[in-house]
């Protein structure tokens, strides 16, 4: 199976993915 990273759908739910992950670790930063 192939996936293309130029695919809008694919883009949109790694772009999510990092979006949530930094949000978590700066909240952990912020509270540690």
């Amino acid at each position: 199976m192939v996936i293309s990273f130029s695919e809008p759908q694919v883009r949109d739910f790694l772009l999510r993915m990092g979006t949530v992950y930094t949000f978590r670790k700066a909240r952990r930063k912020r509270f540690l």
